[in-house]
């Protein structure tokens, strides 16, 4: 066992990498939701503007 401390430092780098990754992970999760929340957002803007126009051209073609 005169290479346990090899050992030891190998697991304990191997599991640091593994921590340091699912951290970046989570990290562009948090990204990719915000992201996708602000799109969403500016869809249902975008779908609100549209009806409010749809609906004012109805209302002017009943007019005429």
């Amino acid at each position: 066992m005169e290479n346990a401390g090899y050992f030891f430092a190998a697991f304990a780098l191997i599991w640091a990498l593994l921590f340091g990754y699912v951290l970046i992970l989570i990290n562009r999760q948090k990204q990719l939701r915000h992201a996708l929340d602000s799109l969403k957002a500016r869809l249902e803007e975008s779908e609100k503007g549209k009806e409010t126009k749809r609906g004012a051209r109805q209302a002017d073609g009943a007019a005429i």
